[in-house]
């Protein structure tokens, strides 16, 4: 298998990544000569057109200028205030590199008709001495009303697309 690399170093792989396959969709041939890959006169047919996505939990520094710089998206985890400050700073990069990428926020939904249905569902979910609210936190957990508000506050902070995991697929039928 291959080694499990330090954060630093897996951000930078994915950089060259991304710089290959944008090379590769963008030029008839393509050389590269960087730390993990190497590569003379390589060519890729058919072209792809592939807009591309970065997903990322921890949202540090380095990755947000990897994403500002060279992808077309980021998908991302987390509630407002974890989120606020990482956009922030996202914002600030994209508006350095005069880049402008689309930005997703993807989470589990579950969706209960009253306080107490969502507590019954989210139950199973639940650490020892976690709290409805710790839980509900960085998830979109509520009522309809509730998650649609929250849902707003996403949007507000510039999120335009949601990747909802349900794991209650009667949540998913009903939203």
């Amino acid at each position: 298998g291959f080694p499990f690399l330090d954060s630093r170093s897996r951000i930078a792989m994915l950089k060259e990544t991304i710089e290959v396959l944008k090379g590769l969709w963008g030029n008839d041939k393509f050389s590269y000569s960087g730390k993990f890959y190497h590569l003379k006169e390589a060519y890729c047919s058919p072209k792809a057109t592939t807009p591309i996505w970065v997903g990322t939990f921890k949202s540090g520094h380095l990755m947000l200028d990897l994403c500002a710089r060279l992808a077309d998206g980021i998908n991302i985890w987390g509630s407002p205030p974890q989120l606020r400050e990482s956009l922030e700073i996202l914002n600030e990069l994209c508006h350095k590199y005069d880049r402008d990428i689309t930005k997703s926020w993807s989470g589990i939904c579950i969706i209960g008709k009253s306080k107490e249905e969502v507590m019954k569902k989210v139950r199973a979910f639940l650490k020892p001495g976690q709290s409805l609210e710790d839980y509900a936190e960085p998830r979109l957990v509520g009522t309809q009303k509730e998650i649609e508000e929250k849902i707003k506050i996403y949007e507000e902070m510039g999120i335009s697309h949601f990747i909802l995991r349900f794991p209650y697929l009667e949540d998913a039928v009903e939203f």
